[in-house]
């Protein structure tokens, strides 16, 4: 199968997944922010993440049900609102 996937679990030297180590670390950083945010909200943001982030313009937030909720409801009536358009033009 290559480089991709491998159809059963399998030791690997982890040069050759280098790629899925990234991934897991930057999930693993903004869940404990998240955690912390909603928790422990005093608690300063982990180094090993403000290293990770540098200077960049990253935004993590945190979504409850209801903000989610708000804003699907929200991508509902913009999608209304852009089909009654096109029915109108077209």
């Amino acid at each position: 199968m290559g480089r991709r996937l491998h159809p059963v679990a399998t030791f690997t030297p982890k040069e050759a997944f280098l790629e899925f180590q990234i991934a897991d670390m930057i999930a693993y950083e903004f869940s404990k922010f998240h955690l912390n945010r909603v928790y422990d909200p005093a608690r300063p943001p982990r180094k090993s993440l403000v290293k990770m982030i540098g200077k960049t313009r990253i935004a993590p937030y945190y979504y409850g049900e209801s903000h989610v909720q708000r804003l699907v409801a929200r991508a509902r009536q913009k999608a209304k609102e852009l089909s009654q358009s096109r029915k109108l033009q077209g």
